[in-house]
């Protein structure tokens, strides 16, 4: 939702952020942000300062009623269909979905756009050195990761605690962990493969940046994830760990793992066009927002 916020922001449109979980206000790249509180203190500024109003997750009932009538954009990230937005004026409300084939399985009749969940991210590791998990809830592979550390205690592997979810957190020698940090290159600088045994995808923005800092990706097979990586990421079961073994110790042949970091900066040239899709997102908001009201 921040890039999108800033992207709006820089092609000169004055943004606010409502935040509902989090506790104090402030200011980030230009954009504000406020907090649950000062949205509930503000509630008559939201219901009459928006031209257009943006929402996301479990928020669109209350952004529909807030809008009353004017544009809104329903960004979508999972496959549960939502009531509100299937009752919703086709004519006021508008879709972004965050892949392709989420937006063939929903199928909402409402105008929409496909964007890609955006990555500003680039470049190479200066030392390719752990296999890492981003998020050590059970959702997205914990569970697996303490798994593979104790079958390979030769390699060495890196936990990072996640935003959300309860993070499985133990002790191995050969397992360090770090915090949550908003600045993940930090995180791509000291891997050597990113594993994602998620249950659940519909893109998975972490592959994509790693990938575009040239980094094998080993991941399930979801269908956000096949989207996001093509034939570029090594494909395994979560209920299998021996298949992730399996590929971990492909990749510690140095032949097999350049070829695969070949196969994935393949991948991010051959996909170049989603990191334009925000500024094609701008024109497509403000020409819906245009056609319902010509005066914005």
């Amino acid at each position: 939702m921040h890039a999108v916020a800033k992207k709006l922001h820089d092609a000169g449109h004055a943004v606010r952020v409502y935040a509902a979980d989090m506790n104090e206000d402030y200011t980030y790249q230009g954009v504000q942000v406020f907090s649950r509180h000062a949205a509930a203190a503000h509630d008559d500024t939201l219901e009459t300062w928006p031209n257009i109003i943006f929402t996301q997750l479990s928020m669109s009932a209350a952004a529909i009623r807030i809008a009353r009538g004017r544009p809104t954009f329903h960004m979508v990230c999972d496959d549960e269909p939502d009531r509100a937005i299937e009752k919703s004026d086709r004519l006021t409300n508008a879709i972004i979905y965050n892949s392709n084939w989420l937006r063939a399985k929903l199928s909402y009749p409402h105008a929409s756009f496909t964007l890609h969940p955006p990555c500003d991210i680039s470049g190479e590791p200066s030392k390719r050195r752990y296999i890492t998990l981003i998020n050590l809830c059970d959702h997205k592979g914990g569970k697996l990761f303490w798994a593979l550390a104790r079958k390979l205690p030769q390699h060495e592997f890196l936990g990072v605690r996640g935003a959300y979810g309860k993070q499985l957190i133990s002790e191995r020698d050969n397992v360090e962990i770090w915090p949550h940090d908003p600045d993940i290159r930090k995180v791509y600088d000291q891997t050597r493969i990113l594993i994602m045994p998620s249950s659940y995808e519909s893109w998975g923005r972490t592959a994509r940046e790693a990938m575009k800092m040239s980094i094998p990706v080993i991941c399930t097979d979801t269908r956000g994830l096949r989207e996001n990586c093509g034939d570029a990421a090594i494909y395994c079961d979560k209920r299998k760990p021996q298949q992730w073994i399996r590929a971990i110790k492909s990749l510690a042949d140095p032949a097999n793992y350049e070829r695969q970091v070949w196969f994935v900066q393949d991948r991010i040239s051959a996909t170049k066009d989603i990191d334009h899709e925000l500024d094609m997102l701008v024109r497509f908001v403000e020409n819906f927002a245009w056609r319902q009201s010509p005066g914005l």
